[in-house]
């Protein structure tokens, strides 16, 4: 249907020979259409569509005039598509084609093209890899630098501009990370996993889609339409099986004699385990993803997984759910790609969440058996439950278990984790500005520190060399305060770390911190004994008591620098020596009053 409407278009004149003999025959003999779609439920979106006021601001765009080739400035809205397909049939019950088709006789629902943003990775990356046995929901990917740079920055970025670190495929779905997609993309692109939307009804892609590590984030180069993205995800509530859309059902004569029959054509997309858990992991994009905030916006509660979406520069905003009945998906956005951004219209995406809600709880109100069925998404045999070392995805290590690290998934019994974690080691480390590294065999121990470590054979095996392993920590997981990632060993160069300049500050000594780049620590000695020691990341000051003191600096292999200047802390003397100090002032006092009163009795012997 589809290749036969394309030719069509493509030969003008036959397009328009078939086009003039359709329409003297639909007007002259009398045909009868009988469409799928549920006119109650239709009538009814299209009243909340109308009645509906958060879509946003208008924009004013230029245009040229095809007919003039004039340049006009256009008033364009927030425009809308959305579609609500029955699961089982391919029925089209219901549609939204637009804010109003007086003005735009475009249909947005099917026949506007746009990228589909993160609602391609349930269908192209995801879903693919676990057919593959490349993933399941508990494989841990590392949420960081892909070392692919786009104009200088490094691509691709998540929405919140920030890595997530060792995460896994459910929770990457979930919140919608952009590098983990492309990542496990990566790991399937040699096998043209786009072979899966075609399958699944994406009518327009080119040779660069199979190989466009941008189409994991919804690059299309064509765009879809709202009717093949929503259509698509009918198969995994199908059970794997993509079933083909359609809004004529059949076509009578006068008579009543059927001409045309609509027929449904299921084609095997994903096996009955990859479904099930694509739509497990779907479930969490309600619950604590990024469409968390819908289920309180519904009137009912079903057993709804999906997927949402936004494209480059914020130009479009997704949502795709299914449940066992229905799949509903709606797009937002201007015919002119622009930014749906606007202060004080809240945010965009949450205002697409509105309209879909809107939309779906008028259905519900048509038809609440169709649209909040009683059954769920029922589990295949074939899916077992296992627990995995949150590391690295693999079996629970001792380490990892201590660490608190284990966590338990699903899995296609055919792919379920074979090897034991080897991503901890217990050792020791030093802190080196700021960052973590292992310490050697000779380095001081005062200067080290114990805990779980990343095993740096592990992080170069993640890493292929090109990340900082801080990244590898996931941000704000308790679980993660004990694990340390350190760079790698720091090599002994054999030389002796470069002296400093000590200062005192009342009792305190103070200096600054060696230019040396390998030095852990400094040792404070006075008369040649040592009286302490401090990390180098730690403040450098020392608080004594008088004397004489100098410092040394001391490098991750042990080798000390040559002495600070020496400095003086308080008077220094002895108890001996100020007695001695007291009996000579005296001596001297005495001494001067017996001179004074030998020097009165001479005078007086004068007088």
């Amino acid at each position: 249907r589809i290749m036969k409407f394309i030719q069509l278009n493509k030969n003008k004149k036959l397009y328009d020979k078939y086009t003039t003999l359709a329409d003297r025959n639909i007007r002259q003999n009398g045909y009868n259409i009988h469409t799928t779609i549920d006119k109650k439920i239709y009538d009814k979106m299209q009243k909340a569509k109308d009645e509906f006021d958060g879509y946003g601001p208008n924009k004013t765009v230029t245009k040229v005039d095809p007919k003039t080739g004039e340049e006009k400035s256009v008033t364009e809205p927030v425009q809308i598509g959305g579609i609500l397909i029955e699961n089982k049939t391919g029925k089209i019950l219901s549609f939204v084609g637009g804010r109003d088709f007086k003005k735009e006789q475009l249909n947005h629902a099917t026949q506007a093209r746009r990228p589909n943003g993160s609602t391609m990775k349930p269908l192209l990356v995801y879903a693919p890899a676990m057919e593959m046995g490349v993933t399941a929901p508990g494989t841990v990917i590392a949420d960081s630098d892909t070392g692919i740079r786009s104009g200088g920055r490094a691509w691709p970025t998540n929405y919140s501009g920030r890595y997530y670190g060792l995460v896994t495929t459910r929770e990457a779905l979930a919140k919608s990370h952009n590098v983990t997609a492309v990542k496990v993309y990566q790991r399937t692109i040699n096998q043209k996993p786009a072979k899966y939307l075609k399958k699944m009804g994406f009518s327009d892609l080119v040779p660069g889609d199979y190989e466009n590590l941008a189409t994991a984030l919804g690059g299309l180069t064509n765009g879809v339409t709202v009717e093949e993205n929503v259509n698509a995800f009918t198969t995994f509530a199908n059970d794997g099986k993509f079933v083909d859309a359609y809004l004529i059902d059949k076509i009578t004569d006068k008579n009543g004699k059927v001409i045309y029959k609509h027929k449904t054509k299921p084609v095997n997309v994903f096996s009955s385990q990859t479904t099930y858990l694509m739509l497990d992991m779907m479930r969490d994009v309600f619950r604590y993803g990024t469409a968390a905030s819908v289920p309180s916006m519904l009137k009912f509660s079903a057993d709804w997984a999906g997927k949402t979406g936004t494209s480059n520069d914020y130009k479009d905003s997704w949502i795709v759910a299914s449940n066992p009945k229905v799949t509903f998906g709606t797009w937002i956005g201007y015919d002119t790609p622009s930014s749906l951004e606007a202060v004080g219209y809240g945010d965009y995406n949450i205002r697409n969440y509105r309209i879909w809600s809107k939309l779906i709880n008028t259905a519900y109100d048509v038809n609440p058996k169709l649209i909040d069925p009683d059954d769920r998404f029922k589990m295949p045999s074939g899916i077992v439950q296992r627990s995995f070392c949150a590391i690295s995805g693999m079996l629970p290590s001792k380490g990892c278990a201590n660490a608190g690290l284990v966590k338990t998934d699903l899995f296609n019994s055919k792919y379920v984790p074979t090897q034991t974690d080897n991503s901890l080691i217990q050792g020791k480390y030093v802190i080196i500005h700021g960052k973590k590294y292992l310490a050697l065999n000779s380095t001081p121990a005062e200067f080290a520190q114990s805990g779980l470590i990343l095993n740096p054979d592990f992080v170069k095996k993640l890493s292929n060399g090109n990340i900082d392993p801080g990244q590898l920590i996931p941000p704000n997981d308790p679980l993660w305060k004990k694990i340390l990632a350190p760079q790698d060993k720091i090599s002994d160069d054999g030389k002796a770390p470069a002296s400093i300049k000590l200062n005192a500050s009342g009792n305190k000594l103070v200096w600054q911190g060696s230019k040396s780049p390998d030095v852990i620590g400094y040792r404070i000695y006075s008369g040649g004994k040592k009286v302490g020691s401090i990390p180098a990341d730690n403040n450098l000051s020392y608080s004594v008591g008088n004397g004489n003191y100098y410092v040394v600096a001391v490098d991750i292999a042990g080798k000390q620098s040559g002495p600070s200047n020496e400095v003086k802390i308080g008077a220094n003397t002895s108890k001996v020596e100020k007695k001695n100090k007291s009996k000579n002032e005296n001596t001297k006092e005495a001494k001067e009053k017996d001179k004074n009163r030998t020097k009165d009795k001479n005078n007086k012997k004068k007088s």
